[in-house]
């Protein structure tokens, strides 16, 4: 059983291994910071209060922002998963891994996936991801697995040399 929380995480941690995610965040915040330093140079000569207004909001922009910029896209993150995944909280999925396929059967429906189709395996401190080569991703939170050998064990029944895995047990939301 999944809930918010589990789609939240997953979300925010795909936002954050995107370069185009992180190129705009990193763009938004460069871009704000030039922009108040600017105006206090260009009204330097005109308006003193203005000049150290703006230059003081400048060096709070670039110390700060990044601070309100994760709790912004937090937040985001947050709502649209409360929004569009609402129905899926709290339903009970059954997952069975075989040599050939994931077996998938749960309230929505039942689902066959291919082990061919598993790219990577993303472990990272409270979850696993296995990412597919569509792009769609199972969530498997930590808690539920009582078997430290997961990973290994899922390899070994999957059969399947080209998956990916990869580790960020020190992920954090940032």
């Amino acid at each position: 059983m999944l809930n918010a929380d589990d789609y939240l995480t997953y979300h925010l941690y795909i936002a954050s291994q995107s370069k185009t995610q992180k190129n705009k965040r990193y763009r938004s915040w460069v871009i704000l910071t030039i922009t108040f330093f600017a105006l206090s140079y260009v009204l330097k000569n005109n308006d003193k209060f203005l000049t150290w207004y703006f230059l003081f909001t400048g060096f709070s922009c670039l110390i700060f922002y990044p601070f309100y910029q994760r709790y912004y896209y937090k937040k985001h993150y947050r709502k649209f998963v409360n929004e569009k995944l609402q129905y899926k909280f709290g339903k009970e999925n059954i997952i069975d891994f075989n040599e050939d396929a994931i077996y998938s059967k749960g309230v929505t429906g039942e689902g066959k996936i291919n082990s061919t189709e598993i790219a990577e395996i993303i472990e990272i401190g409270t979850h696993y991801f296995l990412k597919f080569k569509s792009g769609d991703s199972l969530i498997i939170p930590k808690a539920l697995i009582k078997n430290e050998l997961f990973v290994p064990e899922l390899m070994a029944v999957l059969k399947n040399p080209a998956i990916i895995l990869t580790n960020h047990l020190n992920w954090k939301w940032r």
